[in-house]
């Protein structure tokens, strides 16, 4: 038997089995949520009067809102995977699309040179050629011309 006390009238009740009750009768919990209907949406603060269900929403937008982005129980800090490249989705806030290899790199470089010749850079490489391996120690800044080479170099030692 499970003892409880009533939301509504305060009483006290025994129940048999484990289920939990809040109320000692349906009559209690009608009520109770007809005293208490109005309710603020947790998303936007903005009070609400409630239907039958417990809404915790006062419109689909605020629903939509808190599920989300950031809030969603699969977000995955907007990278997807492009290919064989890790990218940032359209939704991320400051790097839309980018490749997370370049944001690694460009924002721990912001001189642009060239590691093999001295040239603006124009590519970001992956030294051991795992597109995966986004550490910065992987990272190399390369020209069109020098990124080339690479690739070209690695192909005559696979042959």
């Amino acid at each position: 038997m499970r003892t409880i006390v009533c939301l509504q009238c305060g009483q006290s009740v025994s129940f048999p089995g484990n289920r939990p009750r809040s109320f000692c009768s349906r009559m209690c919990y009608f009520q109770w949520r007809a005293e208490h209907r109005t309710v603020q949406c947790v998303t936007c603060g903005k009070p609400f009067q409630r239907g039958e269900r417990s809404n915790r929403y006062c419109s689909h937008d605020c629903y939509a809102k808190a599920h989300r982005g950031p809030q969603h129980s699969r977000f995955t800090g907007y990278v997807t995977k492009a290919g064989e490249y890790l990218r940032y989705g359209p939704g991320h806030p400051s790097h839309p699309g980018w490749y997370v290899h370049e944001v690694v790199w460009w924002t721990a470089n912001p001189v642009c040179v060239c590691a093999d010749c001295g040239g603006t850079v124009e590519h970001v490489h992956h030294a051991d050629h795992n597109p995966l391996n986004n550490s910065l120690s992987n990272l190399i800044g390369l020209c069109a011309r020098c990124h080339v080479c690479r690739h070209r170099m690695v192909r005559k030692d696979l042959a």
